[in-house]
């Protein structure tokens, strides 16, 4: 037994060693055959070689030649390196024919290369002339043998009419299809007229094989029904039947007697097409067995047999085809798993590209930015050389004359200086002097102390006017610096966000598709955007539900279950559709929400308060609420605050940080106007994922936060937008909780309690005294009783803002089906 056992495992080694070996030189001989295939068609151009004897050997109808010239015009273009190789493969071929059209085709060959040599002269090379050179360089050497020979009659002429403008119509086919067979297009995939084109010309070089036999099996035959199985094995049934019907028609027009070509290659690439899922084998076994079934009703058992030999040796050259030529055609059709991974190399370079050249344009912001920011600011009124330069002017316009220069600027230098230094400082507090403002030291020490007078109050103005220029030239320069500094740091997030290379998420748009519709949902179409936890993205079509809320009710609730997160419909499109279709977006929902209320009255009790407030999505997950107060009372404080506000938001939302977005506004407002227009500007960012927010305060008033009966303040000192150049923005940070009340004030409120000594201390007590906890009732509530504690006097513009953070509560649970898998999402790659 145990003998038995020995010879049965060394039998097993024994074929295990000859596997490996039947393998081995397997590989080997694929690998020789890809360097055999690369040196003959890549190197010699072999390929071209031997279309050009094809297509010089081909006809229609056993007499018309339109193959030959539209193809040596186009490889005129195209490989005129090789173009006397491909001339002489062209005449080869021609001359292989019964019917011997070298002739003709020669002298076609030379009346499109003189023609095309002139048009090269005259700077007009492109290729949109040559289907008219086709065309004249056929029809003219046929119309003068007719004429030669002085016995052709109507019919003759007509035919030659015929084969040139079939001419003219290959040119522009070959000029399609050509350019994918010599170029490696960097596109996705090849357009309809592409692949028709393609196939044309395959179809066409087939023909060129007609007459021949091995055995009597027919070249052409054989040919046809291999590159159905390649294309079958590429792109399936619908492409193999495509191929079938191009390629039976263009050989029936060459041989009338093959016409039913057309039904038997149609049926047979149909067939193999179906049976793609089995590989090559399933691939040719239908095509034996269409081409069979086709062959026993049309033939007798002779033709049976020699159409099974001729499908037999396709299917031999199929599978001796190298992996690398079925790849290369398969990343060209729409639904291989080549064309997906040439698809995504594809998006991934064009992404790369974008990204690249928008970090060199923030790079070149930046630089910009940079440039504007290191321009120094103008020189201050006390400044010495500037001194210096107004008493050399006066002393030049006024002194230079004057019969007591040498005794002012030499013996009494000093105090000639004094005085005029003096002066200059009274001019500078007081404004412009007139004689009596002028000091009695300088009218004692001066014989011309009127006119150095007037000269030093016009020096001095002309000084101020240069001076406020200057500081506009450089608040504009300090304003398009800040904007550039935004608008390069949008662009680099923008890059980094171009940067993330998503993979294919069509397995998990079918998980979700069918999730959906075994609750009885009838789902057209399932987007997965984005499935990075707490950034997902998912776009949802189906038939309109007629008002139900399906989206918010079943889909979000079903979503959320697979994903294990909450989901909730961001937007969604139901009522104007005009296909009866509902569209809608769903987003992860944040940890936190926010509710807000405000209250607000007017100085006086008058209509329209000067302040303004604002709640902005920002994006991302941030919430920011804003609250400004602007200069004065009435309609002009109105306008400025709001007018702040709605710039402040377009800056935040365009993604520009929130310090920048703030300066921008400072400089925005000190160019806008010459008089004195400011605003204050209290804002908090709030995340909505972890609760941090972060206070930015220009000139604002404190904040409150109520937690409990515990009242925390935040508080910052400095000046409001619009008065100085250069301004300090304080920003502070704080975590907010559930339950948290955060109250945003205008200094109406804060600066009210004139009998109170410590403001901040009555400001807590007020809103410790406040029980509910609903936003709008507390701003109610909360503003009642300060106008209450004035006895009822209302001496500014007060507003309140007053926004709650709680837990994201979902408002409908989720949709558990039995044996329904959670989403394995995928993980970014970058």
């Amino acid at each position: 037994m145990f003998e038995k056992l020995d010879g049965k495992s060394e039998w097993l080694s024994q074929t295990e060693v000859v596997t490996s070996l039947i393998n081995r030189i397997g590989s080997l001989f694929q690998q020789k055959l890809n360097q055999i295939f690369h040196v003959l068609f890549k190197k010699w151009d072999l390929g071209f070689l031997l279309m050009g004897l094809l297509l010089g050997r081909a006809m229609i109808l056993n007499e018309l030649s339109p193959f030959a010239i539209p193809f040596f015009a186009v490889m005129y273009h195209l490989k005129r390196e090789k173009l006397l190789f491909i001339s002489l493969a062209i005449l080869l071929g021609a001359n292989l024919t019964e019917h011997n059209q070298g002739a003709l085709i020669f002298a076609g060959m030379l009346i499109f290369f003189f023609a095309q040599k002139w048009l090269d002269a005259k700077g007009k090379t492109d290729l949109s002339y040559a289907p008219f050179l086709v065309f004249a360089s056929i029809f003219v050497p046929q119309v003068l043998l007719h004429l030669y020979e002085q016995t052709s009659q109507f019919y003759d002429y007509f035919m030659s009419g015929v084969e040139s403008i079939l001419g003219f119509i290959l040119t522009l086919i070959f000029i399609q299809a050509i350019p994918i067979l010599i170029y490696h297009k960097e596109q996705v995939s090849l357009e309809q007229e592409e692949i028709i084109a393609l196939i044309i010309l395959l179809a066409s070089v087939m023909t060129g094989t007609l007459g021949w036999h091995v055995q009597n099996l027919s070249i052409e035959h054989i040919a046809s029904r291999y590159f159905i199985l390649l294309f079958a094995l590429v792109g399936g049934g619908s492409i193999g039947a495509s191929v079938g019907v191009v390629t039976g028609l263009i050989l029936s027009l060459s041989n009338p007697n093959a016409i039913y070509q057309i039904s038997l290659l149609a049926f047979s690439g149909l067939l193999a097409g179906l049976l793609k899922q089995a590989n090559k084998l399933g691939i040719a076994f239908g095509l034996i067995l269409g081409t069979t079934i086709l062959s026993i009703y049309l033939g007798n058992q002779s033709e049976i047999w020699m159409s099974f030999g001729e499908s037999v040796l396709a299917i031999l050259f199929f599978f001796l085809t190298p992996k690398s030529i079925i790849k290369n055609i398969a990343k060209f059709i729409p639904g291989t798993s080549e064309f997906q991974y040439h698809y995504q190399e594809y998006v991934a370079k064009i992404r790369n590209i974008t990204s690249s050249k928008i970090e060199q344009y923030a790079k070149m912001f930046t630089q910009l930015a940079d440039s504007f920011s290191e321009i120094t600011k103008s020189p201050k009124i006390d400044d010495a050389e500037q001194l210096e330069h107004f008493m050399s002017r006066v002393a030049n316009t006024q002194c230079q004359t004057c019969f007591r220069k040498n005794k002012c600027w030499n013996e009494e230098f000093f105090k000639t200086y004094k005085y005029m230094t003096d002066v200059m400082t009274y001019i500078e507090l007081k404004g412009k002097l007139g004689k009596k403002d002028i000091p009695a030291d300088w009218v004692k020490h001066c014989v011309k102390y009127d006119r150095t007078t007037a000269e030093l109050n016009q020096i001095y103005e002309e000084y101020e006017n240069d001076l406020y220029w200057k500081n506009q030239l450089e608040e504009s320069r300090q304003l398009v610096a800040y904007q550039l500094y935004g608008v390069s740091q949008v662009m680099k997030d923008l890059a980094e966000e171009i940067k993330k290379e998503g993979i294919e998420l069509s397995v998990q748009e079918k998980q979700i598709h069918q999730a959906l519709e075994q609750l009885g949902l009838s789902i057209r179409h399932v987007n997965v955007v984005n499935l990075d936890e707490g950034n997902v993205e998912i776009e949802v079509s189906q038939p309109s539900c007629n008002g139900r809320d399906e989206c918010t009710k079943v889909i979000a609730p079903l979503i959320s279950e697979v994903l294990g997160e909450n989901i909730v419909v961001s937007n969604k499109d139901c009522w104007y559709s005009n296909d009866g279709t509902c569209k809608m977006c769903l987003q992860s929902a944040k940890n936190y929400e926010v509710e807000t209320g405000f209250a607000s009255v007017a100085k006086g009790g008058a209509w329209l308060s000067g302040d303004s407030f604002s709640t902005i999505e920002i994006g991302n997950g941030k919430y920011a609420v804003a609250l400004s107060d602007g200069m004065g009372n009435g309609e002009r404080a109105k306008v400025e605050s709001k007018a702040t506000l709605e710039l402040l938001q377009q800056l935040l939302q365009s993604g520009i940080d929130e310090t920048l977005a703030i300066k921008t506004i400072n400089s925005v407002l000190l160019l806008r106007s010459q008089e004195e227009i400011f605003s204050t500007v209290d804002l908090a960012v709030i995340d909505l994922f972890n609760g941090f927010t972060k206070f930015l305060k220009v000139g604002s008033t404190p904040s409150f936060i109520k937690r409990g009966d515990e009242v925390i303040m935040i508080s910052a000192y400095n000046l409001p937008v619009g008065i100085m150049e250069d301004i300090d923005i304080d920003s502070v940070g704080q975590d907010l909780q559930p339950g948290d009340l955060l109250i945003m004030i205008t200094d109406g409120i804060y600066d009210s309690p004139n009998h109170t000594v410590n403001k901040e201390l009555w400001m807590k007590r007020m809103i410790q005294e406040i029980e509910t906890d609903i936003p709008q009732e507390f701003a109610d509530l909360f503003l009642e009783k300060v106008i209450r504690s004035l006895q009822g006097e209302i001496v500014d513009d007060m507003t309140v803002v007053v926004t709650k953070i709680d837990t994201y509560k979902p408002e409908w649970s989720t949709i558990k089906i039995p044996g329904l898998k959670r989403i394995e999402r995928e993980r970014m790659v970058q």
